[in-house]
């Protein structure tokens, strides 16, 4: 997967799909949320995925990488 390429290991995946009318194009207040959403994500080691459905809607997939186990004594 995406980040076992850039080296952060297992992922955590959650992908939402609507029926809606899909992406086609954004109004700016959407635009700017997705943005934000997207940069966080990033910043977190992660991505913000946007695509039309296959049978319409939107799909929307959010992937981070998952936090190592800590030992303790």
């Amino acid at each position: 997967g995406w980040g076992r390429r850039h080296g952060f290991g297992p992922l955590a995946v959650v992908a939402v799909a609507d029926n809606g009318p899909g992406l086609g194009r954004l109004a700016p207040q959407h635009s700017i949320g997705l943005v934000t959403v997207a940069s966080v994500l990033q910043d977190c080691g992660g991505r913000l995925q946007l695509e039309n459905g296959v049978d319409g809607g939107a799909v929307a997939t959010v992937e981070l990488p998952l936090l190592a186990q800590v030992q303790t004594r």
